[in-house]
């Protein structure tokens, strides 16, 4: 799956938000944790609501950055049968940036039309609220 975002902030702006644990939790609409465990590791706790029933989950994450390409993969293995990698190359255009996104699952489930739904959902807010944060 491939998204597109632009954004009004900087490609540093962005990069930092996405590299940085803190503001990426505090930009995330589900996500309400990260915490390190090894270098680029982290355990992240995340809450998606289905309906109006609360399912929290915890999994390990990695999350890479490359300041000067100013591009970053995160991978997760969520359930430990689910796989998840994101690739993201944040460009600058103009006074702000573009995001591109390609958003790859790998499970034994029939469960990618869902996944789908839930991260063009959940990552159109993400980027808002990176957009608008101060």
């Amino acid at each position: 799956m491939r998204l597109h975002h632009q954004l009004n902030k900087t490609a540093e702006q962005v990069f930092d938000t996405l590299t940085n644990a803190q503001k990426f939790v505090a930009a995330h609409p589900v996500i309400t944790k990260m915490q390190v465990i090894g270098k680029d590791k982290y355990l992240v706790w995340e809450t998606l609501q289905l309906g109006f029933i609360p399912c929290p989950c915890k999994y390990a994450a990695t999350v890479v950055g490359d300041s000067e390409t100013q591009k970053v993969v995160m991978r997760a293995k969520v359930m430990k049968i689910n796989r998840i990698e994101i690739n993201l190359s944040v460009e600058a255009n103009g006074t702000g940036c573009v995001v591109r996104e390609e958003i790859t699952f790998r499970s034994p489930l029939p469960i990618k039309r869902s996944m789908e739904k839930i991260f063009r959902k959940h990552h159109t807010q993400l980027f808002k609220n990176i957009d608008s944060a101060q």
